[in-house]
């Protein structure tokens, strides 16, 4: 899906890029709406909507892409994880870091953090785009693979240590430690909950040892 999607965003002519998935809706007025708050903040590379409620401020605001890896990595207000639909992007920005790379159920959280190294990310209202969920969608995967959602745990400790991460050296570290605490705590629950074989799998994904697994798993990180 994200080749397909690469190869549509490669016939744009316009300044805007929107993914729109055959069982994915946007509401009439919403490209409006996406286009009229990227217009106020020139600045943005890209805009994400359908995020939860910000107690502290008023959608639309603008983030930094040092404020915008914090939100995510330091606080409950993940930001990454939004789907294509959620998101709208200026194409120079988008072919500037060269599309999606292609990495299967991985490509769209991947982006945002490519994005979000280089630009500012815009977060918008919700009550833009509807999400259409049912069994044979590829997000599905989630619910019955172990892998797959362990996936996206494996590839924030390469993202967070690629040299164009905006956090500094000591939120970094931090990040990171917390994100192998993370990895360590899911294969454990899962040698429980699916056998000594389906956390073999995982540790291995990992590229841990059964050490570094337990060490890392009662780890207290602040």
């Amino acid at each position: 899906d994200y080749p397909n999607r690469n190869k549509a965003a490669s016939y744009a002519k316009g300044k805007y890029l929107k993914f729109v998935d055959a069982d994915d809706l946007i509401y009439p007025f919403g490209l409006e709406q996406l286009i009229f708050y990227m217009e106020q903040f020139p600045e943005a590379g890209y805009g994400l909507c359908s995020l939860p409620q910000d107690d502290d401020r008023i959608y639309p605001f603008q983030l930094s892409p040092q404020e915008a890896y914090h939100r995510h990595y330091f606080t409950n207000k993940w930001i990454f994880h939004k789907a294509p639909l959620s998101s709208i992007i200026r194409k120079n920005e988008f072919d500037e870091v060269n599309g999606f790379t292609g990495k299967q159920h991985l490509g769209d959280f991947e982006m945002w953090h490519l994005l979000s190294q280089k630009f500012n990310v815009l977060l918008m209202p919700g009550g833009i785009v509807w999400h259409r969920s049912h069994e044979d969608q590829q997000n599905s995967d989630n619910k019955t693979k172990p892998e797959v959602p362990f996936k996206y745990i494996v590839i924030e400790k390469e993202l967070l240590e690629n040299e164009l991460c905006p956090l500094n050296e000591i939120e970094i570290k931090t990040a990171v430690r917390k994100c192998l605490r993370k990895q360590a705590r899911y294969i454990l629950r899962h040698l429980k909950s699916h056998g000594i074989k389906t956390a073999n799998q995982l540790r291995k994904q990992a590229n841990m040892s059964w050490i570094t697994v337990f060490t890392k798993a009662f780890s207290n990180i602040k």
